[in-house]
């Protein structure tokens, strides 16, 4: 551990302050200040930004926070980066967590879009497969990670800025943790290397955590790691005038006949403010589409995919397939632990660090969110006894997290038997769960995005579809 460098203002915890406070007649005393814990929270995403709302909010809580992440400052991006991120979507599980926060969410909805239908296209027809807001609901919310990271981080600064219990450093990276010492080695371009003693660690570092690795290293912490099939780019430009700017829409471009290395694609087109859209563009990693993905150009890029697809008026741009020329392809990890916790190092995971469903079901974000509103009203009803928070924390949401990397990934069958059963399933669930709705369940799709059904239960609900499926994409 490097001992160099040290940050004064966060040495040792657990000590008392007393600082001068004046009284009336202008008398100058000494009184004792109440001792602050230190938390130190690594990785400003949606949910380290959220958990540090929830902490620093509750008088009951005895936290100093110190949030630290290797990315810029969101405050400092450019359109550009924005431009290379997919849209995430808040549903009802985002939603309410965030809401635990007064008027957090009304900040938040301000830099998204909301979206209410899913469809799919079939040349130049479209199905509505979903809706994502049942009737007298609120509509999902579509809005860019960058831009949901801003409005929290605005909200936080706005709310504890000068609280005097709130740091945040950008461009600062978790170099190595020590987990006997509870010393977390930083390093930043404004503060050098640097220590960091903690009471607390969360690491909300995503799905390539240091704070994980250092459980997996130090704890025997068991971690699985696997990575999805597919690959994807994104394009960025307005959305066209035949498509619901309000809707998600998903084509798949077929594969080009005679045409060496071409293989199938698909696009899913996401709202975005400003009556545009996010374009995200995937494949699969063992069967590239070397026709696209060996082009130079931008203007070569829209050429490939306008002859390939119907649905779009007006086609995409070459300007906006800049981007895609110019960006590497990115791809999807899942992430299992055995737990979520470490008593011994007092450290706990949050959100991607622990589970990470890779995208696939769209609850990433929501899931993550969900994690931090639990860890804090652990801490605050636990007390001083931080062990029991952490041991109940791993206990609640472990079954969570598996659970849902269940509902996220199998859900796609290889053989035509159980795809047909599996699409015949929901299809009747679709249909008899609105006539029936206390007998019939809902399709898992619309239990993910419009219940706060714990995803446990819905697994447990739907094991037989779900291990038959599992089974099925195993063989």
């Amino acid at each position: 551990m490097r001992t160099h460098h040290p940050v004064r203002a966060f040495g040792s915890t657990r000590t008392r302050r007393r600082d001068a406070v004046t009284l009336a007649g202008n008398k100058h005393v000494d009184v004792d200040v109440v001792e602050r814990k230190k938390l130190l929270v690594v990785g400003a995403g949606p949910a380290g930004l959220l958990f540090a709302h929830l902490v620093l909010a509750n008088p009951k809580q005895s936290y100093e926070v110190r949030v630290v992440d290797a990315r810029p400052d969101p405050r400092l991006q450019s359109q550009e980066t924005v431009r290379r991120q997919y849209s995430l979507g808040l549903g009802i599980r985002g939603r309410t967590a965030i809401r635990n926060v007064p008027g957090l969410w009304e900040e938040v909805k301000q830099k998204g879009v909301p979206c209410d239908k899913f469809l799919l296209h079939f040349g130049k027809r479209a199905v509505q497969l979903r809706q994502n807001a049942l009737p007298g609901t609120e509509a999902s919310l579509m809005i860019n990670r960058d831009e949901l990271c801003l409005a929290l981080l605005e909200g936080l600064m706005s709310r504890h800025g000068n609280s005097g219990k709130l740091t945040i450093s950008y461009n600062t990276k978790c170099e190595e943790v020590n987990v006997e010492m509870h010393e977390v080695a930083l390093n930043s371009a404004e503060e050098g290397e640097h220590n960091y003693t903690y009471d607390l660690l969360v690491g909300a570092d995503g799905v390539n955590s240091r704070v994980r690795d250092a459980l997996e290293t130090s704890t025997g912490l068991a971690v699985e790691k696997k990575f999805l099939p597919n690959n994807w780019k994104v394009i960025y430009q307005k959305f066209p005038g035949n498509m619901d700017p309000l809707a998600v829409h998903a084509i798949q471009a077929p594969k080009a006949k005679n045409v060496e290395g071409s293989e199938p694609f698909g696009m899913f087109f996401i709202p975005s403010p400003g009556n545009n859209a996010c374009i995200l563009i995937n494949w699969n990693k063992n069967h590239p589409p070397l026709d696209l993905l060996s082009l130079q150009t931008g203007k070569e890029v829209a050429e490939v995919i306008n002859s390939r697809v119907e649905a779009v008026e007006g086609g995409i741009l070459a300007d906006a397939c800049e981007n895609f020329v110019l960006t590497r392809p990115s791809s999807s990890l899942t992430i299992k632990c055995n737990q979520y916790h470490n008593t011994m190092a007092k450290v706990l995971l949050l959100g991607d660090a622990a589970h990470s469903s890779g995208g696939a079901s769209g609850q990433g974000a929501n899931s993550s969110l969900q994690d931090a509103v639990i860890l804090e009203q652990l801490l605050a009803s636990t007390g001083e006894d931080l062990d029991a928070t952490l041991e109940e924390y791993s206990r609640r949401q472990v079954k969570e997290g598996h659970a849902l990397l269940d509902l996220s990934v199998y859900n796609q069958p290889r053989t035509v038997w159980v795809r047909t059963l599996w699409l015949l399933q929901n299809a009747r669930r679709a249909i008899f769960s609105k006539l029936l709705p206390s007998i019939v369940q809902p399709p898992i799709p619309n239990l993910l995005t419009q219940t706060l059904t714990p995803f446990s239960e819905i697994r447990d609900k739907n094991s037989f579809w779900i291990d038959l499926v599992k089974k099925d994409m195993q063989e």
